[in-house]
C-alpha cells in the first residue's frame, strides 16, 4: 500500500464528510419546498401549518415565503449564506423577484429575513427589523421555535397578502399563542463519532475493496450535493411548491440576534 497516497485519499474523504456533517454545506443543498427544516425542530403540526400558509399564499400571491433552519453555519455569516442562498434556489418569479426567505440557525442563536428585488417596497428594512424584534426573538429567546417561526410567517404573510390585495383569512387568523414547544438545546455532535469514523475509514483504507468503496463515495458525494424533495409526515407535503423560478435578492431584510 502506498502509505502517503492513502493517507491524502483518506484526509480528502473525512474533510468531505465532516462538511456534510455540518451546515456550511447550506449552499449545496437543495430546497424541500416551502418549509426546509434541517435542523429537525418542529413538530408536525407545526410543520403542517407553515406549509399550508406558504402553499395559500403562492396560490393567492405568487408570492414565495421560504423558512429555512439549521443547527448552526460553521462559523459563516447569516447574511451572506441568506443573500446566496436566496439567489441559489432561485426564490420568485424570474423578472418579478417577489419572495421571502427566514433563516434560522439554532446553535448561533440568530435568524434573517431576507427580502427579494421586488418585495423591498412593502417589506422595507425596517419592517422586517420590527418583526424580529417583536414577534420572532422573544419567543426564540425561549427556545419556542415553533411559536417564534409560526407567528413570525404568519405576519409576512399578512403583509404580502395586503400588498396584494388577496384574502388571507383563512390562514392568518390563527391564534398567535404559545403552545408546547421544545426547549431550547445545544446540538453538538459527540467527539466519539469521529474517533469511530476515524477507524472505520482507516479498515476500509486498508483494503483494495475498502478503498474502491470509499473512492465510490467520494465521488457521488460530489455529484449529490443536496437532498430530494420528501414530504413531512401529516396532513401537508412539501411537494409541487412552484415558488422557486429564478428570483434574485438585493440584500434587503433584517438580521436579528436572540
Amino acid at each position: 500500500m502506498n502509505f502517503k497516497k492513502d493517507i491524502i485519499i483518506f484526509s480528502a474523504i473525512f474533510l468531505i464528510i465532516l462538511s456534510k456533517l455540518s451546515y456550511s454545506n447550506l449552499l449545496n443543498m437543495k430546497p424541500e419546498g416551502p418549509l426546509n427544516d434541517f435542523a429537525n425542530i418542529l413538530s408536525p403540526s407545526t410543520r403542517d401549518s407553515l406549509i399550508f400558509l406558504s402553499q395559500s399564499l403562492w396560490e393567492k400571491t405568487k408570492v414565495p415565503l421560504i423558512l429555512v433552519t439549521v443547527k448552526d453555519l460553521n462559523g459563516e455569516d447569516i447574511n451572506e449564506i441568506a443573500n446566496k442562498l436566496y439567489e441559489k434556489w432561485g426564490i420568485g418569479e424570474k423578472g418579478k423577484d417577489e419572495g421571502v426567505l427566514v433563516i434560522l440557525s439554532v446553535n448561533d442563536r440568530q435568524i434573517r429575513i431576507e427580502t427579494g428585488y421586488g418585495t423591498e417596497s412593502y417589506i422595507p428594512d425596517a419592517v422586517a427589523s420590527r418583526i424580529l424584534r417583536e414577534i420572532s426573538i422573544p419567543a426564540l429567546s425561549r427556545g419556542m421555535w415553533g411559536v417564534a417561526l409560526k407567528n413570525t410567517n404568519i405576519a409576512l404573510a399578512s403583509i404580502i397578502a395586503k400588498a396584494h390585495n388577496v384574502p388571507l383569512s383563512s390562514v392568518i387568523n390563527w391564534d398567535i399563542k404559545e403552545i408546547s414547544q421544545k426547549p431550547y438545546s445545544s446540538y453538538k455532535i459527540n467527539p466519539l463519532y469521529f474517533l469511530i469514523l476515524f477507524f472505520i475509514l482507516l479498515f476500509l483504507l486498508s483494503t483494495r475493496t475498502g478503498r474502491n468503496l470509499l473512492l465510490l463515495m467520494l465521488i457521488s458525494s460530489i455529484n449529490s450535493g443536496g437532498r430530494s424533495n420528501s414530504s413531512f409526515g401529516g396532513g401537508f407535503s412539501n411537494r409541487g411548491f412552484g415558488g422557486f423560478g429564478g428570483g434574485m435578492s438585493g440584500g434587503g431584510g433584517a438580521f436579528g440576534k436572540f
